[in-house]
């Protein structure tokens, strides 16, 4: 089950078969333990949960690591393995602890660490899927962390029983982990309601200080710059702003219409791109998520700024997976879909729901 811990949560049971094949079995709206109780979700509710926090909820890195052995001609063992992967996370959440504090406005005690795994593993520089049986002096890694805030962890952590396999991740690193490899350059852009949260991996040259490879940055123009100037100009309700800009994107509305929105949101169109513009969005192709009825786009179109919406049907395409999503358009469908394939792995001598990045689990707060 992923759920989507929006302003308005909802939920969506994922399940995956041997034929490759995705489907989105059921969706939750309005999600809350008041709507949905857990004696009903029990029935139902799978093994795996992964919360997908909202991008100003959180702070993500990427640091690299290296372990040096003292017997290396001896295979690694599990216990070795893991060994290495604990120090590692010890000493990389240390690091990167204080800019994730800094950048949640929080003090470091209610920084929690709420996801740790490794990735992109090789042993005296040769790259290798897991270092268990093999030999070498140097293991070399991606450590991959997550933060937030005490109140978030202890909300959706208590509900869902800290029993169960249990994951958290952010919004725009569920995106590119979805949309890109491990140390591959990305870009992407989260739209909330009052704020838009940018994360970036350039790659080795830009490492920025405390070792972390991401740049996270956060704006103070959301969505709502645009629902809120339709809605006053016209004298409407948020949610009817929110239709008009729907069809405003798909270009339904007549000429008469269409020349009075541009004139409406000609205003927060520049406010937004120079909010985007001070948090270095301003050139290059941008992955993004918004709500599925935020127009995309149109009007967000700049010279050398390239935006596209986060599309489930092409993320599961570049996996070699079919996604089956329902009545969902593939737009909705991504705020699920994204965080399931940044956890999933697919080997063809094991199952396929078969979950095998390590996670350092006795090192995350229960």
């Amino acid at each position: 089950m992923v759920v989507d811990a929006c302003e308005y949560p909802s939920a969506a049971w994922l399940t995956c078969d041997p034929g490759e094949k995705i489907s989105v079995r059921k969706v939750f709206d309005n999600f809350s333990p008041h709507t949905h109780p857990l004696f009903y979700i029990s029935s139902i509710l799978p093994a795996t949960v992964i919360v997908n926090m909202p991008s100003s909820e959180g702070y993500s890195a990427e640091s690299q690591f290296s372990f040096s052995r003292t017997t290396p001609r001896v295979p690694m063992s599990p216990v070795e393995f893991e060994n290495a992967l604990s120090q590692a996370l010890t000493s990389t959440t240390s690091m990167i602890r204080p800019a994730a504090a800094a950048y949640m406005n929080l003090p470091e005690l209610d920084t929690m660490l709420v996801e740790g795994r490794g990735g992109s593993f090789s042993l005296d520089g040769r790259p290798v899927a897991s270092p268990v049986g093999q030999q070498g002096s140097v293991l070399s890694g991606t450590l991959q962390l997550i933060f937030t805030s005490r109140p978030v962890f202890e909300r959706w952590h208590k509900y869902f029983n800290g029993s169960r396999d249990f994951h958290f991740t952010l919004n725009a690193r569920a995106n590119i982990s979805a949309n890109h490899s491990l140390n591959a350059p990305a870009k992407s852009l989260h739209i909330l309601p009052d704020c838009s949260v940018a994360l970036c991996r350039e790659g080795e040259k830009d490492i920025s200080s405390g070792g972390n490879r991401l740049n996270t940055r956060k704006s103070d123009v959301g969505w709502r710059a645009f629902t809120g100037v339709v809605s006053s100009d016209w004298g409407i309700s948020e949610s009817s702003a929110r239709r008009v800009l729907e069809a405003f994107g798909a270009e339904e509305v007549s000429p008469h219409i269409k020349k009075r929105l541009q004139k409406s949101l000609d205003k927060p169109s520049k406010s937004f791109f120079s909010s985007l513009g001070r948090i270095g969005v301003s050139s290059g192709e941008w992955q993004v998520d918004a709500p599925a009825w935020f127009p995309i786009s149109f009007p967000l179109k700049k010279r050398n700024l390239r935006l596209s919406g986060a599309d489930a049907d092409r993320m599961a395409e570049s996996r070699g997976l079919v996604l089956h999503r329902g009545l969902l358009s593939p737009r909705e469908a991504a705020v699920f879909v994204a965080p399931f394939l940044e956890f999933y792995y697919h080997n063809k001598r094991t199952p396929m729901n078969h979950w095998l990045k390590k996670r350092v689990h006795w090192l995350t707060p229960s």
